[in-house]
């Protein structure tokens, strides 16, 4: 059984048709590939992350008789050897794993599949990272679903017909081998493990105590008060998605214990529940894209002609973006936790993004991989979908003229400056109503801070001129 991101033996499907089907014994593998995860930019915090989740994940499966093996190759293209020889080694004979399907992740299975069926060996791949398999739902014209909204609603069918959104429960315990499980190690030298994971607790049963609690008590709320950083309303469970230490069934499962009816149809007439499950269900519409237009997957555009625009590759204003100095107190503190936790609310997710994109104009690849290398949660398909709705080069992305203002989100979402004052310290004795935007108050160098960047009147102006001349080139 070879793991990837499915870190959980709870609702882990090639897991559990692993266990049934294994009569003389099972072993489960994790590959580290260095390499790879430098290219793909992931996050330090990340991968800190996940070495802690291995470990609780390997004295899970010691419970079940089942060793878990850590290897380690540079890249993607050394895991078909290494898998090859483990299996002629340990005298297996069928790989299971639970599919992924970014480009380069599907380029290594495809690799890997055709090298051991060559050679006798059975492969057995099953869709586990979303509820609703891609290539399971299309439009009536037998196309992929590029809008959101129609996708939703076909999903919703799908569900109500196949009623396999429940989570499975744990594999059988298997015949004891004698094959002893590696050390896990405690860090990657590629990556700095130099990071504070308290706020995280580590494993399964932790994400599901976290996901019982949120529902028992956030998600009602969750409608009204998400957007408000200074609250911390939102679920916190992506880092666990992320790396399927927790399955998105056992989070549907969850939310329909709390409904009445126990059903979908009930789960929707609940504003918190339905919020949060439309939050779900767009991480599996971007699963679904990356897998029908993997293009996106190698730094192109959804709209391609997006990449006729003049986006900027100023370095002195994308670090000032990186490090939270803008001038701009909701985004320089939204980046200052970024920096800081490894995490942000979607509500500041969008605002920053959209600042760098189109009150900066800075590519928005730019942004995109500065948080897939400081998010615990950094997940491409989602990570890719969330900028290219942001800078609306992507598919069912905010309309190009839709620009958030930073100055107007903060009067909104952080009325008091609770959120503000946590990471720009500098600005704690302004009062609520200055600290929004001191530079119309204050001496902001002063005080440490400084002055705007960018005006956001006249940087609106310029994006909306570009895009419209972009329509205009290209006949949208």
């Amino acid at each position: 059984m070879w793991f990837r991101r499915d870190l959980r033996v709870i609702d882990n499907t090639a897991l559990l048709q692993a266990a049934k089907h294994s009569p003389q014994g099972l072993i489960g593998i994790f590959i580290i590939t260095p390499q790879t995860w430098v290219a793909h930019h992931r996050a330090p915090c990340q991968i800190a992350f996940l070495l802690k989740n291995l470990q609780d994940l390997s004295k899970t499966l010691a419970d079940y008789n089942i060793p878990l093996l850590i290897r380690t190759v540079p890249r993607y293209d050394g895991c078909a050897k290494l898998l090859l020889n483990i299996m002629k080694e340990q005298q297996c004979n069928t790989l299971y794993f639970n599919k992924e399907y970014e480009y380069d992740e599907q380029q290594r299975d495809n690799k890997i599949i055709d090298t051991l069926f060559q050679l006798n060996f059975f492969i057995k791949a099953y869709d586990d990272q979303t509820i609703v398999p891609p290539g399971a739902i299309v439009s009536k014209t037998l196309q992929p679903y590029q809008i959101f909204t129609p996708f939703k609603s076909r999903w919703l069918q799908y569900l109500s017909v196949k009623q396999n959104y429940l989570a499975a429960g744990k594999p059988k315990i298997q015949f004891k081998l004698s094959l002893a499980a590696d050390l896990v190690p405690s860090h990657v030298k590629e990556f700095n493990n130099q990071f504070n994971l308290s706020a995280w607790p580590i494993g399964t049963k932790a994400a599901v105590k976290r996901l019982r609690q949120f529902v028992k008590k956030k998600v009602k709320h969750y409608a009204k008060h998400r957007d408000f950083p200074a609250l911390s309303a939102t679920s916190e469970l992506s880092p666990y998605l992320t790396l399927g230490i927790l399955s998105l069934r056992q989070c549907v499962t969850e939310l329909l214990k709390q409904t009445s009816q126990g059903t979908l149809e009930g789960l929707l007439t609940y504003a918190g529940a339905r919020t949060w499950l439309n939050e779900l269900v767009w991480r599996e519409f971007y699963k679904h894209l990356i897998y029908y237009f993997p293009w996106v997957c190698k730094k192109q555009a959804f709209k391609k002609e997006t990449d006729q625009l003049p986006w900027s590759y100023n370095q002195r204003l994308f670090i000032t973006w990186c490090r939270g100095q803008t001038g701009y107190p909701l985004v320089d503190a939204a980046m200052r936790c970024l920096n800081q936790t490894g995490w942000l609310s979607n509500r500041l997710r969008m605002l920053v993004a959209m600042f760098l994109a189109k009150n900066l104009l800075l590519d928005w690849r730019l942004g995109e991989a500065y948080f897939m290398e400081h998010l615990l949660d950094g997940d491409f398909a989602a990570n890719n979908g969330g900028w290219q709705w942001a800078a609306s080069t992507g598919t069912d992305a905010v309309p190009y003229f839709r620009i958030f203002n930073p100055i107007t989100q903060s009067k909104k979402f952080d009325p008091q400056g609770k959120f503000i004052r946590q990471y720009c310290p500098e600005l704690a004795y302004l009062d609520n109503k200055k600290i929004h935007q001191p530079f119309r108050y204050v001496k902001v160098k002063e005080l440490g801070y400084p002055e705007p960047i960018v005006n956001l009147a006249r940087s609106r102006e310029l994006v909306v001129r570009y895009f419209n001349k972009l329509r205009q080139i290209n006949k949208l």
